[in-house]
């Protein structure tokens, strides 16, 4: 009976091995082709801000405290703008940075100067910040800074700053 069994369990493996033989062995149906991945890396931005170097802004160091009106000490976002490796005329711009509403005519950036804020102008209106501004190379967009006080607010001297970034995309 014992015999029976292992001749039996033979048998089966077998037919096993015969069969996964067979299974490997036979000719495929499948179908097999490449897959090609491609793109186009650009070396560099497609417009090139001021040279890569910071834009300042210098409003100066005599800056009456009592004359900060939002409109007084205006001075323009001097920036160059190179777009000479662009695909495309289409550009579009924004500033951003931090901000704040509270007590101001408006969205200013900040500076650490209680009660001063630095507000924006797309030529004479005024800029919200962080829209994108779509314009076609070479005519630029011009950009204005100019100092605002918060409402009911008396200023005291002394140093102020402001950092934004001004950001440059195509489109």
């Amino acid at each position: 009976m014992n015999r029976f069994y292992e001749l039996s369990f033979l048998i089966v493996q077998m037919a096993f091995v015969g069969v996964m033989n067979l299974f490997f062995l036979m000719p495929s149906y499948a179908s097999t082709t490449n897959v090609v991945f491609s793109g186009t890396l650009l070396d560099s931005p497609p417009c090139i801000v001021n040279d890569g170097k910071n834009i300042v802004v210098d409003f100066g160091e005599e800056l009456m405290t009592t004359r900060i009106d939002g409109k007084e000490y205006r001075k323009k976002i001097d920036f160059t703008l190179d777009c000479t490796s662009a695909i495309s005329s289409k550009q579009r711009v924004k500033i951003s940075g931090n901000t704040t509403l509270f007590g101001f005519d408006g969205e200013v950036l900040s500076t650490p100067k209680d009660g001063l804020g630095i507000a924006i102008y797309l030529n004479d209106v005024r800029y919200v910040l962080g829209e994108w501004i779509n314009f076609n190379v070479p005519a630029v967009p011009e950009f204005y800074a100019v100092p605002q006080k918060k409402d009911n607010v008396k200023l005291s001297g002394g140093e102020f700053h402001a950092m934004a970034s001004l950001i440059v995309d195509y489109q």
